[in-house]
Formats: structure tokens, sequence, C-alpha cells
């Protein structure tokens, strides 16, 4: 689990903890292969020793991840935007609100 949840105790502290992969950051991988989320190792958006970073940053899967996305049932979804994006990547490729949301 990453470490920011742990800073929930209430749904009080629910505030705007959304997924800024792709939005604010990317991970780089040893190989110079970049991908949005460091959770995700598969979902390459580009490499860094073969494409530019502006490139990589504008690619389509890097715009599609960082998209937020919306439960429209729920009351929380202007904070979290859909939650963390890797864990409905892992469940089944693709990129959804997070299934194992915690409200």
């Amino acid at each position: 689990m990453a470490r920011e949840f742990n800073l929930i105790k209430d749904k009080k502290d629910y505030n705007d903890m959304q997924c800024f992969g792709g939005k604010s950051f990317f991970s780089l991988k040893a190989n110079g292969d970049v991908t949005p989320c460091s959770y995700i190792d598969d979902l390459i958006c580009g490499n860094i020793l073969k494409d530019r970073i502006k490139d990589i940053w504008n690619s389509a899967k890097m715009i599609e991840f960082s998209r937020d996305c919306y439960d429209k049932e729920c009351k929380f979804a202007d904070k979290c935007r859909g939650g963390c994006k890797a864990v409905s990547y892992h469940l089944n490729k693709r990129i959804s609100c997070d299934p194992y949301c915690w409200l």
C-alpha cells in the first residue's frame, strides 16, 4: 500500500488523495523506460535514451493515464478523482477507477 494512505485515519482526512501519475510525475526505470507510475512496470510511455522527455510526457499513453475517472455515485469523487489507477491496471490491464476504494 502506498505510504500516503497511512495518513488517512478518518473520512475527513480524505482530502485530494488523487493519483498524480502522469500529471506531476512519472517513473524512470534503470533501462530508461518511463511509466506514469512507479507501481506499474509494463505501461511504457517511452524511453529517455531514445525519446525526448517532452514527447514522452505528451504521449497518448501518459495522457490517457493522467485523466481523472469519476464514479458519479460517489460523494468523494471530486477529491479522489478515481483513486489509485495502478490497482485497476494490475487487475485488468486497463486504466480505470480504483476498484478497491477504501470508502
